[in-house]
């Protein structure tokens, strides 16, 4: 390497160090654990990695869940993400409550370097680098989806991948072509199947781009083979380094279904929002927890619209198109006005016309593609604003434009009345709304200010120092509006306290292999699968079809879905407010046996479940095959069932039977269980809708269930297969490099 070539490494690793310092002061606050991301992040994503970080360690590979739902797929979630690398790096602390909140900061900054390397590409400039590395990770977008952390770990991928397109773009060597697949595939092991679709949008939006352009300039066909064979190496290598987790969430889906409400058509992001890029406070202050918000649907979907990239990164990529004229910064403009098309506008019809629009949740999601686009064009200006003054002047009136504008917003702010909002004090509106646009004004008046001035004192001030203005600015602004965002004192340790009743609770369960009604304690969140509670409830986006049919039943005879469940205890609410635990004194064991299969059409199922023809002891329902009776039908008090193991995948009993009977467990039947009978596999049938059982001749049996994740071993195949093809074609290529 020539001195020279040393000489800028030690520059760019220079600006990464002060980026990493930049990040860790600015969340120093959740490293340090005085302040918590909330919310879901505390309800959801601490016990779920938790336990993922637990099985890992144990070297163990979680692919049942015991504690929610009576039973549920555990890897097949897409939520889970047990094969998404940083989460494996939890294994480490199995134990700790914050090391999730550590390792989100420590995926900002692998976001923050990959973002700072996409404008090194475009401009090789370390100080605007750096500037939108920070705008990026430091934005609103970014910073909200802390909280759920499902949607964090695709968002963190959104750098690395665009990286590999700009290589791949510029210099169409298949090696960053595979680079940018295995980004994407990794990025689609963290889980969120809406992030996933938005990725391979903006994929297929960086092709238009660039097709077009081959296209304008009547770019040989060779070449536009070459290209398009690049794209499709990217989708090959995506598919096969995530195949291990998206074939078993794909056979999860395939037998499962999602509650149509809230989806994506008629849910778009209101035009209104749009001031929230100058104000983000207008609708509402939401830092830390519930708070006053007059928004679209609530303070939970403060983050869902969120879109403030800061003052400066957005007035500098306002004036981008009069002074970039780089082709490959077009697509970043085209992906802000995709994100806008396709977020804004309640009954936008854009959602439904794409492939899968229908079944994206909230389109405003999309907007931190915007953010990041905005960084990077806000970057790229910074960047001609310190090499050319005259690429200033091209935009001095619109700036000017923008100044009168701070100057006017400011003034507005102290006239401004707010309207009154339904359940909600005007003077809280008043004050939040007023001094929001205060803030905006002045920020605007410095931002164009800042832009104007710049280009005439930058020589005075040493090189490293150049963009210091600027970056102080964006910290100043993002220090206000974002960093308070994750600032909740409701501290992890505490919200999972050691309990000794729940500790009680759990060694019952286990030791009597029962289960719990944990509402209103297990509903909605996963605290029953951080404190080892089998329950009935528990936090999932996707419900499979058979038990969503069988939990109606809830509604309509809530003692015969307990006993079929095996439910022992029961919480309820008790004045003032408080849990107790109440115990059911008739219970099913968690298998027994009935000697009656009946055959019940499936439409009618529930009805005869919750009427007083069925009676649980002696008969199971099917809706498929015969009725069945055998030995009269009668119970036999000499039938003998013990569980002589039970553990999440592997459950071992004794059977003893004097007569032909059906062994019927309170576990939800789904696919990928099968059952062993005396070593030999037996079939298993579905009774009660939900519920595994196995038929079983006069005598002792040793029966064994065993549950493998559907498509997890071809998944694995090809993955494997996938990384080793990747790794021959980058080593391959390398070496030629070498050669040449």
């Amino acid at each position: 390497m020539s001195s020279s070539n040393k000489q800028s490494a030690s520059q760019i690793w220079l600006y990464i160090g002060a980026l990493i310092i930049i990040i860790v002061i600015f969340f120093f606050p959740l490293l340090n654990g005085s302040n918590f991301i909330w919310f879901d992040f505390i309800n959801q994503h601490i016990p779920r990695n938790l336990y993922i970080a637990q099985h890992l360690a144990q070297w163990h590979l979680p692919q049942w869940d015991i504690t929610a739902y009576g039973g549920y797929p555990f890897l097949a979630d897409p939520e889970n993400a047990v094969f998404y690398p940083f989460n494996w790096l939890l294994a480490l602390t199995p134990k700790s409550l914050l090391a999730l909140q550590k390792l989100v900061v420590f995926e900002t900054l692998f976001a923050a370097v990959f973002t700072f390397f996409c404008v090194k590409e475009l401009n090789d400039n370390n100080q605007s680098a750096l500037f939108g590395a920070l705008a990026f990770v430091l934005s609103t977008p970014f910073i909200c989806r802390f909280m759920n952390y499902g949607h964090f770990t695709i968002i963190v991928f959104i750098p690395a991948v665009i990286f590999f397109l700009l290589k791949w773009a510029r210099l169409r060597n298949f090696k960053y072509s595979i680079g940018a697949g295995i980004m994407l595939g990794i990025s689609f092991l963290g889980g969120n199947p809406q992030y996933m679709y938005f990725l391979c949008i903006v994929v297929f939006l960086h092709f238009l781009c660039e097709f077009a352009y081959e296209i304008k300039n009547k770019t040989p066909a060779k070449t536009l083979v070459n290209l398009f064979m690049g794209y499709i190496v990217i989708a090959i290598i995506a598919l096969g380094v995530s195949a291990i987790n998206l074939i078993p969430i794909a056979e999860f889906f395939s037998i499962s279904q999602r509650g149509t409400e809230n989806m994506a058509v008629g849910t778009g992001t209101p035009i209104k929002n749009f001031v929230t890029y100058f104000v983000p406070y207008f609708f509402g202050k939401v830092a830390g927890g519930a708070a006053p918000y007059w928004g679209k649907e609530g303070f939970w979907n403060y983050w869902e619209y969120s879109q403030y990239v800061g003052i400066l990164p957005f007035l500098l990529a306002i004036i981008s198109p009069f002074i970039i004229r780089k082709r490959r910064a077009l697509f970043f403009g085209v992906l802000i006005v995709f994100a806008w098309i396709y977020a804004y506008g309640e009954n936008n019809p854009l959602p439904a016309l794409i492939p899968f629009g229908k079944s994206m949740r909230i389109p405003g999601k999309f907007f931190v593609f915007a953010g990041f686009s905005f960084s990077i064009l806000s970057a790229l200006v910074l960047d001609k604003i310190i090499s050319s003054e005259s690429k200033v002047k091209k935009t001095k009136m619109l700036l000017y434009i923008f100044a009168a504008a701070g100057l006017l917003l400011l003034f507005y702010g102290f006239v401004f009345k707010a309207n009154p909002v339904p359940g909600i004090q005007l003077e809280i509106i008043q004050k939040i709304q007023s001094s929001g646009i205060k803030i905006a004004g002045v920020l605007i008046i410095l931002s164009s200010i800042l832009i104007l001035t710049f280009a005439k004192w930058k020589n005075k001030l040493p090189s490293y120092l150049f963009v210091s203005p600027f970056i102080l600015l964006l910290l100043i602004d993002d220090f206000y509006f974002n960093r308070n965002f994750n600032s909740s004192k409701q501290n992890t340790e505490k919200v999972y306290q050691n309990v000794y009743q729940l500790n009680q609770l759990k060694k019952d369960t286990d030791n009597e292999f029962i289960r719990i009604d944990g509402r209103p304690f297990t509903s909605g969140n996963l605290k029953a699968l951080y404190y080892g509670l089998n329950s009935l409830d528990g936090f999932s986006a996707l419900t499979p079809q058979n038990m969503q049919s069988f939990r109606s039943l809830r509604g309509k005879n809530e003692k015969i879905f307990n006993f079929l469940y095996g439910v022992k205890y029961k919480f309820a609410v008790v004045p003032p407010g408080r849990l107790s635990l109440q115990r059911i004194p008739h219970y099913a064991p968690k298998a027994y046996i009935v000697r009656k299969l009946k055959l019940v059409p499936e439409d009618d199922t529930v009805n005869y479940l919750a009427s007083k023809n069925f009676n649980p002891k002696i008969e199971a329902v099917i809706t498929e095959g015969k009725t069945e009776i055998f030995a009269d039908g009668k119970k036999d008090k000499n039938d003998s069932v013990n569980i002589l193991s039970y553990a999440p995948e592997k459950i071992m009993l004794n059977v003893s039977l004097n007569s032909p009977g059906i062994l019927v467990m309170s576990e939800n039947a789904l696919p990928g269980w099968s059952v062993y009978v005396d070593g030999k596999q037996q079939k298993m049938l579905t009774v009660n809708l939900c519920f595994r059982a196995v038929k079983l001749d006069k005598g002792e049996h040793k029966v064994v269930w065993k549950y493998t994740t559907p498509g997890l071993k071809i998944g694995a195949v090809v993955s494997g297969i996938t990384i080793l093809v990747a790794a021959f074609f980058i080593k391959l290529n390398l070496k030629q490099t070498q050669n040449h």
